[in-house]
């Protein structure tokens, strides 16, 4: 039974607006490379290659948080059942959510997981064959992987093994405090 909980999470609105300073890191040094590679990045857009760019992005969100699940799966032997993937309507942010506390050891490769799949291997694709749509890809779905990046720099100082809950709402888990070493304060 735990004693209590550290609140680490931040609105949708606040976590939409600080991821994009989040990804920065990842999306800049991504389109030097690329620029510096292949010395221009031209994309051309018609019906037809906006309606193929929606299916891609609809079709990768779903991965995305099927990823989340994948990787909590894996890496904290997490059962399928404790695992939910839906969608906030309100600010139409799908997500995937932990039912049951993991430690933070695995909750952050899960939570990493999409970025690197739909991020970052693709960027490098695009960098390695100069294609401008695995260069879009990428950098759509690092920009989509914005909060997550976020709620990792906010557990960034916990140790592997404490216990983290999904909050319910909100981007970002509650610190379970007796999972703590030493009976520290997060």
């Amino acid at each position: 039974m735990t004693t209590g909980r550290i609140d680490r999470s931040v609105s949708v609105v606040t976590a939409s607006a600080l991821s994009l300073v989040v990804v920065a890191p990842l999306i800049i040094p991504l389109l030097a490379a690329y620029l510096l590679r292949w010395n221009q990045f031209t994309f051309s857009l018609n019906g037809r290659t906006m309606l193929i760019g929606l299916f891609i992005l609809v079709a990768g969100v779903l991965v995305h948080e099927g990823l989340h699940a994948l990787g909590w799966m894996i890496f904290g032997r997490v059962p399928a059942s404790d695992i939910h993937i839906g969608m906030q309507w309100k600010w139409l942010t799908p997500y995937a959510h932990l039912r049951r506390p993991l430690a933070a050891g695995p909750y952050r490769a899960g939570a990493l997981l999409p970025c690197l799949v739909l991020g970052v291997l693709p960027g490098v694709i695009a960098v390695l064959n100069g294609s401008p749509a695995w260069l879009a890809f990428a950098l759509v779905f690092i920009l989509g992987a914005g909060g997550d990046l976020l709620i990792l720099w906010m557990i960034r100082d916990l140790p592997a093994g404490t216990l983290v809950e999904d909050h319910p709402t909100r981007a970002g888990c509650y610190v379970l405090t007796d999972t703590l070493p030493g009976g520290e304060r997060a």
